[in-house]
């Protein structure tokens, strides 16, 4: 995020106590170094033809955090990747060293506060080329490959291009064609390899639509009217249209200048899902009203005659707000009726499940199977106690279940497609997990096909890996 005014550093910034914040304990407690392991234990056998590098990001603070520490939006972006080479697996993990990283490692501390409470950092600790921002870009939620490059990403921020090794090179702006920053949730179009991107802030415009085409350059921005500055983190692209959930979680400016909380929930605001064409411009968004909910992730959608199809997580609000029970995020399906100008609402699953994803060669596209970390106890979501994951298959309606020993916590499924393949079950599921007993992660491969049987194999990691966010699949070549 931007800012156009300075927002003020409380008189007194205390250290975040860890024994007070959970997503500083036990799965999400940070690692301290970077590590490089050329051959990482597997148990079981590889598939001989899964070559490539997994690359996954997450929050790990290098410095105690002050102010305040809110998962998954602050804290240092850790990559941690794996090469698979004809069954050898290889280990590396590194900081994003991003601005304000860099300026605090010079200090020796923290400078920045989190996202709920900002402020400036203290200028006589920045340099002339720190990040002078009271929103540190932290880099921590998303890595993708496009147009040759990597980047790391996180919310409404500037990407950090990263090596082959996951050196740092710097911040990307698409060769000066990027003003500002962009969501950590961009699509990119498997048939025509464009990448599509939003960014949201808390000074307008609130919200830009933007297109990066396949040479790596911003082909068009667009400025999407919004009445105020709200949380949108994730949204949906088809072969048409572009899909965002305008939630009534709100940023409100005038109390970040105050130095209080920055984001409030807004109840009986309603939610507005907002349909734009893709090639379209923001006068032609069609706004369409619904009840509060809250959306961080979709899972997919498509076009369908004269209707959208949108799959994804629904909240009744966001966790950090409460709720209990009744806000454990479930899988929704929403079909828009664009000539009717109305949405049908329905509940796909009652398990509380989280981070869905679905074949990246069917983003935009009519999709058959998706994935999610799910959950048996659903007022375990919010501390990620994910204790499965889940294959669903919309054609017919039905779902698989991979369920893990006790004590054993999955992430985000990542559905990896053999070379060649010829469907979308065709292929293996990564699955990055936490034993809690151990205090060891490890990666799962699953067989997409064989869903529920015992895995192919397990990839033993020489480093724990803080319970994170999303990774992405680079194959081989």
């Amino acid at each position: 995020m931007r800012m156009s005014q300075p927002a003020p550093q409380p008189p007194v910034v205390g250290l975040v106590d860890p024994a007070d914040n959970p997503f500083l304990q036990d799965q999400f407690s940070p690692v301290g170094e970077e590590v490089d392991v050329d051959d990482v234990r597997v148990e079981g056998r590889l598939p001989e033809d899964l070559n490539g590098r997994y690359l996954r990001n997450g929050p790990n603070p290098q410095f105690a955090p002050i102010g305040s520490y809110t998962y998954p939006f602050d804290g240092d972006g850790m990559v941690h990747m794996l090469t698979f080479d004809h069954g050898k697996v290889g280990y590396r993990n590194r900081w994003v060293t991003t601005r304000g990283l860099r300026a605090e490692r010079r200090a020796g501390r923290a400078l920045y506060g989190g996202m709920l409470t900002p402020f400036m950092p203290d200028t006589a600790s920045l340099g002339p080329d720190d990040d002078p921002s009271p929103f540190k870009n932290v880099a921590n939620t998303n890595v993708v490959h496009h147009a040759g490059r990597t980047l790391a990403l996180g919310d409404g921020s500037m990407p950090y291009e990263i090596g082959s090794d996951l050196s740092t090179i710097g911040e990307y702006d698409f060769d000066g064609t990027l003003p500002g920053g962009m969501t950590a949730h961009p699509k990119i179009d498997p048939v025509w390899d464009e990448l599509f991107f939003f960014r949201s802030d808390v000074v307008p415009p609130y919200l830009v639509y933007g297109v990066v085409g396949p040479k790596g350059r911003v082909t068009r921005m667009e400025p999407v009217e919004t009445p105020e500055p709200t949380l949108i983190h994730d949204f949906v692209v088809t072969e048409q249209h572009v899909v965002f959930f305008d939630c009534p979680a709100v940023f409100d400016f005038e109390a970040m200048l105050r130095g209080e909380q920055a984001l409030h929930w807004r109840e009986g605001r309603g939610t507005r899902i907002g349909v734009m064409p893709r090639e379209g411009t923001a006068d032609e968004t069609l706004w369409i009203p619904v009840e509060d909910c809250f959306v961080m992730h979709f899972l997919n959608g498509y076009s369908e005659d004269d209707k959208i199809v949108v799959d994804y997580v629904h909240r009744s609000r966001p966790d950090i707000f409460g709720g209990g029970h009744d806000n454990a995020p479930r899988l929704h399906r929403s079909v828009i009726d664009l000539s009717r100008r109305s949405v049908h609402d329905e509940v796909v699953d009652y398990r509380a499940i989280e981070f869905p994803r679905v074949d990246d060669r069917r983003t935009g596209l009519p999709h058959r199977f998706g994935y999610a970390a799910a959950a048996s106890d659903p007022s375990g979501v919010e501390l990620g106690f994910f204790d499965s994951v889940v294959r669903y298959d919309f054609e017919s309606g039905t779902s698989s279940e991979h369920r893990f020993q006790p004590g054993v916590i999955p992430g985000e499924p990542l559905f990896v497609p053999r070379p060649d393949g010829p469907g979308e079950h065709d292929g293996w599921v990564l699955v990055m997990t936490y034993d809690i007993d151990r205090h060891k992660s490890d990666l799962v491969v699953l067989d997409a096909a064989r869903f529920a049987s015992v895995p192919v194999a397990v990839v033993h990691l020489p480093v724990r890996v803080p319970m994170g966010l999303h990774g992405n699949w680079f194959p081989a070549g």
